[in-house]
């Protein structure tokens, strides 16, 4: 009986040590490790425009709104504008689709896994000289699960857009070059 006790007993600490090493892997988490150096982030995120401080300033909250973001937080003063919006939104998406997406898919997919995605921006507008002004972009994505079986630990992640998706970054500040364009002609 004593020898039968140590097999149970070894099979039981066997597998306690097995579920505790596959317990700890499926909670490990996704960091968001950057791998560009500093410098390299400012220059995706950063533009310094020929142009007045009004122009700038106005133009990227324009261009927000135009791409349909929510203007959450302005204060032109200290040159900051806070935004949030969806991927969908921001590439113009179509009311109609967006619309119809929004019937079609919870009536045949109530159980499934769905990723809602928001990005949230933040800028920073800076007067260098009368006619030369400097922006910084940050956009981070988050994205989060929902589902009747989603686990906590998935259910929310945060990414920052520099490293993922630079060329967002470059159209944005593409339509911001536009905008400015503009609004000179129009002065």
């Amino acid at each position: 009986m004593l020898a039968r006790f140590k097999i149970n007993l070894s099979t039981i600490l066997t597998i306690c040590l097995l579920n505790i090493f596959l317990l700890n892997s499926s909670f490990a988490v996704d960091n968001n490790t950057q791998n560009k150096s500093s410098l390299d982030i400012q220059q995706i995120q950063t533009r310094t425009y020929s142009a007045t401080y009004d122009q700038v300033y106005r133009s990227v909250v324009s261009v927000l709104q135009d791409n349909r973001f929510k203007i959450t937080h302005t204060d032109k003063d200290s040159g900051i504008v806070s935004a949030d919006g969806t991927p969908e939104a921001s590439e113009n998406m179509s009311d109609a689709v967006a619309t119809l997406g929004s019937y079609v898919i919870p009536f045949f997919g109530a159980f499934q896994k769905k990723k809602e995605k928001k990005w949230y921006v933040s800028c920073a507008v800076e007067k260098v000289s009368d006619k030369k002004t400097f922006v910084r972009i940050n956009i981070t994505a988050e994205t989060k699960k929902i589902g009747f079986f989603t686990k906590a630990k998935d259910s929310s992640k945060a990414d920052d857009l520099t490293t993922t998706s630079p060329e967002i970054y470059q159209a944005l500040f593409a339509k911001i070059d536009k905008a400015i364009f503009l609004r000179k002609s129009l002065n």
